[in-house]
């Protein structure tokens, strides 16, 4: 599909606006986001004993949602939370309504999160004190720079993305650690033509018989000086034949993918998915001479997760293999990196030198620092570059979203989604939702599935194809309890990948328990290849006391068929709560899209919070990994800190892991992190944050970085931020600096930024990306919501 095409159908959808508009004659107010009369889609996160589509109390219909809650830490809160493609440009607030009961001992307080991006990046709301017995319209801004995230150290300051929606949930904060309950009911996302006022939002006519067109458009502008050769370099091709690749640990082959690289060419890629932590992803080379080449150069994009991994490479040439144990370069999330590695940069454990080449046999990547996927392009063993010049790179990227939606009525909607990608049109998301009494219905194409909702998150809909999968999911309530199904299979029709079929069933058992009965399929219908997993999951509360359990096994006669876990938590003293927690994941149990790709696994922790005074708190984390076979074992203990001095928010942590060595002792250093950072607002006008990290590594390398930071708004609605670090990637090496400078100036639905440099951390202020400033790198970005 061409530009022109796009052009007509905006056309025709604004048309279908003007027409159905006229034929209706009604101004969209609110849109019902749960109701609970079909039961709910909602997870119950830390600290819920069970989720119940309860008659005790209605703000609207005949049900609501009563969240039966533990004990909560002091300082901490329960949520629940539902996933789902979401669309809420240009809305301003989400209004709820709540019910505390009026015996309650508890002091509640409400908030709103959402998960946005790829990264499912948590944001969360300012808590709003609720009373005893109803509290209606309470309203939550989206149109706010108050938002706490990660990245403002869980302090007001940020401004939520309302693009790219992936989850949303409620939080509930009390002061008590004693079970409760607390009622959720009629929650709404309201637009702009009712946001003079929560009242007049209740007042108004709903959300009936709406169509709606939004979206979003991006276009980013890089300049970056680029050296590059002068006439022609001699290339080795390695092959991108998918049967060439594999994943040391599970034996699979990525699959072939027609892409755009990062130079701008239609390129063939290789697409891993699920790579195990510690795992190579291993090419067979075949034992070539390739002694006439000087460098290798392999392009990779990370497919998951939102912070950038380090990077190993390997290397086997003659008999031996040699390991880049020095740089550990990033791979960057969503984005091409082309890594440039030489064979002085290989060492082997035992022999001196580098390899020579003249006989590699296979090459190889892994990272230690999370599961990850991966797409690979372009792996040439590259000769001699010999004259280069010095030119101006200029690229631009560009991604337009649209999104066309239909709501005859509160129980069905109807949504088209179509992305414009340089040149062509894709179909986006197709999803109709609908609900008849006790049933709901989701069915869509190119969407995202939903979680199982277990407690060991057997499987993650994020993780299977996510924006790209087909499927269908119901919801069933019966009497108090909710049975959820659900079938899912990738959009793209292909038959080598797998389908599958989940079921669920959560019964609440009074007010302090609830268990749950779990089936999952994964099939293959290419390979011929099936497996059932059975489960079963409870929660219960004893007096102070929080527990959570499940078992699930695979019906098939192998070893590691197994998987269990069980955790209890408890307020041990006024402040002081203590989580433990015990798992065994066995590798046959598992569904092939979660966490849990370790090729088996144990862990054992323990958590410590201690509310010291108001503005003072610590933690302490203890935990024992392992692999299978015991041939990775590692303990690591993490303490933190984190108080208030005046205006000044002051964090810090000591993190030591190490892993057992052939003694028997957990002796081998695996990392070694300190951290402090403090930020304050100094006149009430300027951010400022200040920053010291030191990280040890097992190679012995000790990393430091010093960081200054400082924003403010020198104009309404234009920000100014300037950042300026001295890094050091090891103690013996000279420090370098680096400079980052951006300038952001809110426009009509969007924003519209300048930026020199790069920053020196990633949003979590846990991996240095950027050591020394990259020359004359300025980067222009537009973003426009509508």
């Amino acid at each position: 599909m061409r530009p022109t095409i796009l052009r007509a159908l905006i056309a025709m959808m604004l048309a279908g606006i003007v027409v159905f508009g006229a034929a209706m004659g009604v101004s969209a107010q609110t849109q019902t986001l749960a109701t609970f009369e079909a039961g709910h889609s909602f997870e119950a996160g830390d600290h819920v004993i069970s989720l119940v589509a309860s008659t005790d109390w209605a703000s609207q219909g005949n049900r609501s949602l009563r969240v039966n809650h533990g004990p909560i830490p002091a300082g901490s809160r329960f949520v629940v939370r539902v996933a789902q493609d979401l669309n809420w440009v240009g809305a301003t607030h989400v209004l709820a309504d709540f019910y505390v009961p009026e015996n309650a001992p508890h002091s509640y307080s409400a908030a709103l999160m959402i998960q946005v991006g790829d990264g499912w990046t948590w944001y969360e709301t300012n808590p709003v004190p609720l009373s005893p017995g109803e509290n209606k319209d309470v309203a939550f801004r989206l149109d706010t720079a108050e938002w706490r995230t990660a990245a403002t150290g869980w302090q007001p300051g940020a401004t939520a993305p309302l693009t790219g929606l992936r989850a949303y949930g409620i939080l509930v904060f009390s002061d008590l650690s004693e079970p409760g309950a607390v009622y959720i009911d009629n929650v709404r996302l309201v637009r702009p033509a009712a946001a003079e006022g929560a009242g007049e939002v209740a007042a108004g006519s709903g959300f009936a018989h709406e169509i709606r067109i939004s979206g979003n458009a991006k276009l980013t502008v890089v300049s970056q000086p680029k050296e590059v050769p002068v006439g022609t370099v001699d290339r080795y091709a390695v092959s991108m034949n998918p049967a060439s690749w594999e994943v040391e640990a599970t034996g699979d082959h990525p699959t072939v993918v027609t892409t755009t690289d990062m130079d701008g060419n239609t390129v063939q890629a290789l697409v891993v998915s699920g790579v195990p932590s510690g795992t190579n992803v291993r090419v067979d080379i075949g034992g070539v001479d390739l002694s006439d080449y000087s460098e290798i150069h392999i392009d990779l994009k990370l497919l998951s997760g939102s912070t950038p991994l380090g990077m190993q490479f390997v290397l086997s040439s003659t008999p031996d293999w040699y390991y880049d144990t020095q740089h550990f370069p990033a791979a960057e999330p969503g984005e091409w990196v082309r890594f440039v590695l030489k064979p002085e940069q290989f060492f082997h454990p035992s022999l001196p030198g580098h390899p020579d080449l003249e006989l590699v046999n296979s090459f190889a990547f892994r990272t230690f620092a999370a599961d990850a996927d991966f797409m690979i392009a372009n792996v040439y063993f590259v000769g001699e570059a010999g004259e280069t010049e010095t030119v101006t790179e200029v690229s631009r990227t560009h991604e337009v979203n649209l999104f066309f939606d239909y709501e005859p009525s509160e129980q069905l909607s109807f949504r088209v989604g179509a992305k414009l990608l340089d040149p062509d049109v894709k179909l986006g998301l197709v999803e109709v939702k609908g609900s008849q009494g006790p049933l709901s219905l989701r069915a869509f194409h190119n969407g995202t599935a939903s979680d199982l909702g277990d407690p060991l998150n057997l499987f993650r809909g994020s993780k299977y194809f996510e924006n790209s999968t087909t499927g269908v999911d119901a919801t069933l309530l019966v009497g108090s309890a909710t049975a959820k199904a659900q079938y899912v299979r990738p959009s793209s029709n292909d038959k080598d990948e797998n389908r599958v079929a989940l079921g669920k069933v959560d019964l609440p058992i009074g007010t302090t328990a609830s268990a749950s009965a779990i089936v999952a399929n994964q099939s293959n219908p290419g390979k011929d290849e099936s497996f059932t997993t059975l489960g079963a999951a409870g929660k219960f509360s004893l007096g102070s006391v929080n527990v959570t359990t499940e078992l699930a096994s695979t019906l098939r006669d192998e070893d590691k068929n197994l998987a269990w876990m069980a955790e209890a938590s408890v307020p041990v003293v006024e402040g002081i709560n203590v989580t433990v927690h015990a798992r065994e994941v066995g590798r046959n149990v598992a569904m092939a899209y979660n966490d849990h790709q370790y090729n088996g696994y144990g862990q054992r922790y323990m958590d410590v919070s201690w509310q010291i005074l108001k503005d003072l708190s610590a933690g302490l984390y203890l935990q024992n990994w392992y692999n299978a076979d015991r041939s990775y074992d590692a303990l690591m203990h993490k303490l933190s800190l984190n108080a208030k001095v005046g205006s000044v928010n002051l964090a810090g942590y000591v993190e030591t892991e190490r892993t057992k060595s052939a003694t028997g002792k957990y002796d081998a250093l695996n990392h070694d992190r300190k951290s402090l950072k403090a930020t304050a607002k100094l006149f009430n006008v300027f951010d400022v944050t200040g920053f010291l990290w030191n990280q040890e590594k097992k190679t012995g390398e000790v990393e430091s970085s010093l960081v200054g930071r400082i924003s403010f708004e020198p104009l309404a609605d234009t920000t100014v931020s300037l950042e300026a670090s001295r890094n050091r990637k090891d103690k013996g090496l000279d420090p370098t600096q680096n400079v980052y400078a951006k300038v952001a100036r809110k426009i009509p639905g969007g924003e519209l930024s300048l930026a020199y440099g790069k920053r020196t951390f990633n949003d979590d202020d846990n991996t240095i990306e950027t050591w020394e400033t990259a020359k004359d790198y300025f980067e222009l970005k537009l973003e426009i919501n509508f």
